[in-house]
């Protein structure tokens, strides 16, 4: 299901840093931002996606937050994906 959300974003031109693998998941597919900046990214990727109901949901405390501009996209079922 990750590679088909890269592929799905990367045709919207946007790039997928990384695909790996976690233990925790989200029972529902979320978008994760960390700067809040990033909020409207974050909600116009979850509309983009589609399909699904994307989780929107908000890490502006979270101790070591990478770059503005990241956002995350966590699955069901054990994977993350970094998008720029």
């Amino acid at each position: 299901m990750a590679e088909a959300v890269a592929r799905r974003l990367g045709r919207h031109g946007v790039t997928v840093a990384a695909i790996r693998p976690v233990r925790a998941t989200p029972t529902a597919p979320e978008i994760r931002y960390f700067h809040a900046d990033d909020r409207a990214a974050a909600l116009n990727l979850a509309r983009q996606l589609g399909g699904q109901t994307w989780r929107v949901r908000d890490f502006l405390s979270y101790a070591k937050p990478p770059r503005p501009g990241t956002l995350e996209i966590w699955l069901p079922g054990g994977m993350v994906a970094a998008v720029d």
